[in-house]
């Protein structure tokens, strides 16, 4: 939920700390702060919770697997005495 909001509203985001960050006084922002901080920030924000939900869905995949395999092992009568 937060990754689409970030995704939605990144434009008005960045205006918003543009706008902060300009206004501030001690220590002055530089033109890099103003320009590039914020987007760059978004942008790694998004990435890490792209490659988590990347993960996760891969962990998912592999704990059915794992379910699948043992659900099989157990219908071909392993363990049962």
């Amino acid at each position: 939920m937060l990754k689409e909001f970030v995704a939605e509203n990144r434009e008005e985001i960045i205006r918003r700390c543009r706008v902060k960050v300009a206004a501030r006084v001690n220590p002055p922002p530089t033109e890099a702060e103003i320009d590039h901080g914020v987007p760059l920030f978004l942008d790694q924000l998004v990435d890490t919770f792209l490659g988590y939900f990347v993960v996760l869905a891969e962990d998912r995949r592999w704990l059915a697997e794992q379910q699948i395999g043992g659900h099989l092992g157990n219908l071909s009568g392993e363990g049962d005495v």
